[in-house]
């Protein structure tokens, strides 16, 4: 909803979970969406208001139905190797004491 800023999605922890569960995902480009969805590889990224961009994607992954899968299996490993607790403790572990450093 333009001009309100409370309704932007920070993360999309929605889409890290459809990811755990293999299924692609499509995401509107805003907010935070971006950094739980690897466009062309966990799903896709599209412009929310295009109404014929999310028809052609719904199009797409129904006609493709191997890359679809692809993509849901692509989401899983991502989650697994990527998104889970560990990692993500330790990106943060690493953002920090990079910042502390440049003091």
């Amino acid at each position: 909803i333009k001009g309100r800023l409370d309704l932007i999605e920070g993360f999309g922890i929605s889409f890290l979970e459809a990811g755990a569960a293999a299924l692609p995902v499509i995401a509107g480009k805003s907010g935070g969406v971006s950094d739980a969805v690897r466009d062309g590889v966990t799903g896709y990224l599209i412009d929310p208001e295009d109404e014929g961009q999310v028809e052609a994607v719904l199009i797409k992954m129904v006609k493709n139905k191997k890359d679809t899968i692809q993509m849901g299996r692509n989401g899983r490993a991502w989650v697994e190797e990527e998104m889970d607790w560990q990692h993500v403790a330790s990106r943060v572990a690493t953002a920090i004491q990079e910042m502390g450093s440049d003091k």
